[in-house]
């Protein structure tokens, strides 16, 4: 039974009428009009007529559609592959898994009828679909995506459910399959905003250029579209954190949890943001029933890049302990803008609230921002502790002591034994000290290393 018409196919593709029209798509001409323009890795190693399932995760907003109408353009335009191969299609009112089988089938029989060419089949945001991963099993299965690259973006939650591990032997030869779009790191960020700043040799001289640019970057974050509206119009309107939010609470309910419940999580997570914390004091402080609820609601947190987190590891016994509490932090700043603004009530007026809480927390959110510049290099990202001392973060075998004040000496970590301490990067304001490894934060944060 054939449950797609020509006219709903045209509407998602128009380019079926002519190539040349993805030129005037509306994320296309966006994406052009701006002045900082983020290239994704992708872009340079998409695999032009390999056979199997890309999976693209990021939370809403990131620019996942943009990066999908990217790749049409360049197959269409630059590898003049035929506009009957090229198929996007956005899923958000596909229901279930036996709508996508059969959506799919229809696409696939009308490329097929009109050409023999490798097909690229784009699915936007199938997080929307219930149990959506049964009929791509039974898609391939079946041989039915032979000749075919399925292209497949998600906002991140659907790993929850259903992640791409629950297709084995069913991927195709495609390496690597799997993709991460996030908001941009600072690094990334700063490389956006100020290449020739970025590509320059390192100089002290230069740091309050770079410590503009870190504040630029927490007032922000790493969101391509906020980016460009912050640096147009020197600020950002009300509107941006209310969509914010709106999907934040929107995915949320989508997958069977409370909203109301994850932001007076998030507003617990900012009171103790750089200190260890339980489950149990979470779920205590949020009325949640228990220890695991908090737990449920965290990996969800976690899974939709709005968190990370850091567990304990025991410096002197050189291994995790899981069982003690951990660190969490917001994996970007404008989250955190946002998600605070929402629960203060501030959403009117929200960019000047956020500039308020920024220059109260700024040494606890350039923590947070080193933290996530590991955590997005390793995603085993630990804390330590040695005694009655902690360090900031441990990240394969590396520590790392965030002191953003104006003076640091090396005789303060003097409690590390000398193994420890060879190890160990502090990242201070404005210290440079390269044998003792004391670096500014913003240096190290744009890639500089000691």
């Amino acid at each position: 039974m054939t449950i797609l018409s020509n006219s709903e196919l045209y509407r998602f593709s128009p380019w079926l009428a002519s190539a040349s029209l993805i030129g005037e798509d509306s994320k296309i001409v966006a994406f052009e009009d701006q002045k900082y323009r983020y290239f994704h890795p992708l872009l340079k190693s998409f695999p032009v007529g390999q056979e199997g399932i890309i999976i693209l995760r990021g939370p809403r907003r990131v620019g996942k559609t943009t990066l999908a109408k990217l790749l049409i353009k360049q197959l269409l335009i630059e590898q003049k592959i035929p506009k009957e191969a090229v198929i996007y299609y956005s899923l958000d009112q596909v229901a279930d898994y036996k709508e996508l089988y059969q959506l799919v089938t229809d696409i696939l029989d009308y490329c097929r009828e009109r050409t023999n060419a490798h097909i690229y089949l784009f699915l936007d945001e199938i997080s929307f679909v219930k149990e959506w991963q049964r009929a791509v099993k039974q898609l391939a299965d079946l041989n039915l995506l032979v000749k075919t690259t399925l292209f497949l973006t998600g906002s991140s939650a659907v790993d929850l459910l259903f992640s791409s591990e629950q297709l084995p032997q069913r991927r195709g030869k495609i390496y690597p399959a799997d993709f991460e779009f996030s908001s941009l790191s600072f690094r990334e960020f700063a490389r956006l905003v100020d290449p020739r700043l970025t590509r320059s040799e390192f100089s002290p001289n230069k740091l309050p250029q770079y410590r503009k640019l870190l504040s630029d970057y927490l007032l922000c974050g790493g969101f391509p579209g906020i980016i460009n509206e912050y640096y147009q119009t020197g600020t950002i309107a009300d509107i941006y954190y209310d969509n914010f939010a709106k999907w934040i609470e929107g995915d949320i309910y989508k997958i069977g949890r409370h909203p109301q419940t994850a932001f007076r999580l998030f507003a617990e997570i900012a009171k103790r943001e750089t200190t260890p914390v339980s489950l149990y004091e979470l779920s205590k402080e949020t009325d949640l029933a228990s220890h695991a609820t908090v737990s449920d609601y965290l990996t969800i947190l976690d899974k939709m890049f709005l968190i990370y987190t850091a567990r304990y590891f025991n410096l002197d016994q050189k291994k995790p302990d899981f069982k003690k509490n951990r660190k969490i932090y917001f994996l970007d700043p404008f989250i955190r803008n946002v998600v605070l603004a929402k629960n203060a009530a501030s959403i009117d007026g929200a960019f000047e609230f956020s500039k308020k809480i920024i220059e109260e927390n700024r040494p606890a959110l350039v923590e947070e921002v080193t933290g996530a510049s590991l955590w997005r290099k390793n995603n085993n990202l630990f804390y330590g502790r040695t005694g009655e001392k902690e360090v900031d973060f441990v990240s394969k075998d590396k520590l790392f002591e965030v002191k953003y004040q104006n003076k640091v000496t090396p005789g303060e970590f003097n409690y590390l034994n000398p193994a420890l301490r060879k190890n160990l990067t502090v990242l201070s304001k404005a210290n440079f000290d390269d044998k003792n490894k004391i670096f500014p934060a913003e240096f190290f944060l744009a890639g500089f290393t000691p």
